[in-house]
């Protein structure tokens, strides 16, 4: 058994000195930082990096997607929602609580597009970003076998792989704009057309642009 050197640290002091009004917990935040520990990855080489970043991504996705439920819920919810964290459970109440989550994005773009507005809304692929948590957290358990882990280059190729393209996914997500909107009674008629295939995409934005007050 190895002995380790212990350094002592007055962490109390130093804590009551240290100022954490600016610290953000929201996915931006979590993603930001991920991003800056990756960088310090290229200038010092010190793989344990990847797992501060492993971990501030996984609270990243836990974020993104407790922040869809709380504009889908608009931010009233119960305890139990906010106590939810796995992504599973996450994904699951986005879909509760809009069962045409994905088909009513579809819908606000094509009235964007109608507009002439940019800022399109991302469709987040709820079932990949749970895939991700899931992975994300295989690697952030301490390893039982060092020869099947961290004495493995391609154990920890494999780790890199996975934040790069974890951090390309929830980059393009954050990039766009996430919102909810109520439809009057003529938009749920135009959207449920659309929904089931009656009309399509064209039609759909050849109305709007008709002038119908549909949000």
């Amino acid at each position: 058994m190895s002995k380790c050197n212990r350094i002592s640290l007055n962490y109390p002091m130093l804590l009551m000195e240290m100022n954490f009004n600016s610290f953000e917990i929201t996915a931006d935040a979590y993603y930001t930082r991920a991003a800056m520990i990756l960088g310090q990855f290229d200038r010092t080489q010190n793989p344990a990096l990847f797992f501060y970043a492993a971990l501030e991504f996984r609270f990243c996705i836990e974020r993104l997607l407790f922040e869809y439920i709380v504009v889908l819920s608009k931010a009233k919810m119960s305890k139990s929602v906010e106590k939810l964290y796995r992504a599973k459970n996450l994904k699951e109440q986005i879909l509760e609580i809009e069962p045409d989550f994905v088909d009513k994005i579809r819908f606000i773009n094509l009235f964007f597009d109608a507009i002439g507005t940019q800022g399109k809304m991302k469709i987040p692929d709820l079932d990949l970003f749970e895939k991700f948590y899931g992975q994300l957290g295989d690697y952030l358990h301490a390893p039982k076998r060092p020869d099947k882990s961290v004495n493995d280059s391609e154990w920890w190729m494999r780790l890199r792989n996975l934040l790069e393209e974890i951090s390309t996914n929830l980059r393009d997500i954050l990039s766009h704009p996430i919102g909810s909107f109520d439809l009057k009674a003529n938009g749920w008629t135009l959207f449920s057309k659309f929904k089931s295939g009656e009309i399509d995409k064209a039609e759909v934005i050849d109305q709007l642009r008709k002038g119908l007050q549909l949000i």
